[in-house]
């Protein structure tokens, strides 16, 4: 086949100029001025009226692609690819953290614009895969109210391009895609978990083949807030499994959510600052050591935690005096480590903290039904 050249769709240059606007004009006729005439003769032109020699003025692709938060207001969608698509010529832009977002060409007819809730380290999947927007000129806007599929879906990949992009405070990143290696699936289930005991699950042996979806997610009428941690919390888990999979199929079910619930307390604060995790900690289980080991010392007496899966209030005489440790530190002691006592000790015998000699009755205090 012959290669196709459509001057109508170029790129720019890193000033911001049509390319093609600095090739020469021989005689005063551009390539430009060739293709309409070509498009024309084919039955293909849009020019609605007049010379097809006067060619319109050419547009570049942009807009600003934002939902609706529970706890934030409007906010961007922000890392997602947008694509305006004409013939042959795709042009790029990606969304930034207040919405907006520009492609890297120009047109000078209308094109299409779409996206997908995907980047290259993963893919949200469910009932919807993407949008595909309308065959126009100018910017595309959109703005995705709460309780529709998209604001789901547009929640969920916020929080899986912050722990696949973005700051995650020195953490390892979940599995990476590349060769022998699988992109990360997430499958956004419109619905509540059929066994009602879920928010979300994770199960490595999904990822077989990169056919399934190592991450379920469900409950998509919940706060923005609670759907951004739980996708934290689960991408902690295949974080967790790609660092040390032996350890984390074999641990300790208090050792493995513990760490989870952690990261979804660390990171989701990240975006969320008044998040918290009190009446979700479950002493036995899904735990709050992590924040203990990192947050002030604090009395942590008549906490309203979970035992045994009800809610109440213990009379827990506890005082956490641990301070200052860092999520990554947690993270390297964790590494290894598929117990309780395990994980404790290293805590203790790596590093110098002055708070190090109260570390035995955190982990105590948390074991403890």
């Amino acid at each position: 086949l012959e290669e196709l050249y459509i001057p109508d769709e170029e790129k720019v240059d890193q000033n911001g100029r049509d390319i093609i606007s600095l090739v020469p004009k021989p005689n005063g006729v551009s390539v430009d001025d060739l293709v309409d005439k070509s498009l024309e003769l084919t039955g293909n032109s849009e020019n609605t009226g007049g010379s097809v020699m006067a060619r319109s003025n050419k547009w570049r692709p942009g807009g600003r692609i934002t939902m609706q938060d529970t706890e934030l207001g409007t906010v961007g969608v922000e890392g997602l690819k947008i694509q305006a698509r004409r013939w042959f010529t795709t042009h790029t832009g990606f969304v930034d953290q207040n919405g907006y977002y520009q492609c890297d060409g120009t047109y000078k007819n209308p094109a299409n614009y779409s996206f997908n809730f995907e980047r290259y380290e993963f893919e949200i999947r469910g009932s919807i895969s993407g949008v595909d927007g309308p065959k126009m000129e100018g910017n595309w806007n959109q703005h995705y109210q709460r309780n529709t599929k998209q604001n789901y879906h547009s929640n969920i990949f916020r929080a899986a391009f912050h722990y696949a992009y973005k700051n995650i405070l020195n953490l390892r990143r979940p599995p990476q895609n590349g060769f022998w290696r699988t992109q990360l699936k997430i499958q956004a289930n419109y619905f509540n978990d059929p066994d009602g005991t879920s928010n979300g699950n994770h199960n490595p042996a999904r990822r077989f083949l990169g056919m399934g979806s190592a991450i379920h997610m469900y409950a998509p009428t919940r706060p923005s807030s609670g759907l951004y941690g739980t996708t934290i919390h689960e991408m902690a888990h295949a974080s967790h499994w790609n660092m040390d999979k032996n350890n984390y199929n074999n641990g300790d079910k208090i050792v493995v959510e513990s760490w989870a619930r952690g990261v979804q307390w660390a990171l989701t604060r990240m975006v969320y600052s008044n998040y918290n995790l009190t009446s979700q900690y479950i002493r036995g289980s899904y735990t709050g050591v992590v924040q203990d080991l990192i947050d002030p010392a604090k009395l942590v007496q008549n906490g309203l935690y979970q035992a045994d899966g009800n809610l109440e209030y213990i009379n827990a005489s506890y005082n956490d005096q641990v301070a200052n440790y860092n999520v990554r530190q947690v993270e390297d002691a964790l590494n290894g480590n598929r117990t309780w006592i395990g994980w404790r000790n290293k805590m203790f015998n790596s590093y110098n903290n002055p708070t190090k000699n109260n570390i035995n009755a955190t982990f105590t205090f948390w074991e403890t039904r």
